[in-house]
């Protein structure tokens, strides 16, 4: 997926399908967000919802500024 940046204090982007050992455990996926704000950390919540629109996983985090960060599914250890 890819985005054009947006820079506001509610912005939300939704990524239609993401993957955590689908299909026997062959297909993973990784997320991966850029702040490109020059001096403020961005606070970042990504909700993970399953294939029946249920909210399985919820993650908190924050992103320096003008860096990225990527969260790769396999290693993610959450709960709603």
């Amino acid at each position: 997926m890819a985005y054009n940046g947006f820079v506001s204090d509610n912005a939300n982007a939704y990524v239609p399908m993401l993957f955590r050992d689908a299909f026997g455990g062959s297909y993973d996926s990784a997320l991966y967000i850029q702040n490109i704000d020059p001096s403020n950390t961005a606070d970042v919540t990504i909700k993970f919802f399953d294939a029946n629109g249920d909210l399985s996983c919820i993650v908190n985090d924050t992103i320096s500024a003008l860096a990225s960060k990527g969260w790769w599914l396999p290693e993610l250890n959450c709960a709603p």
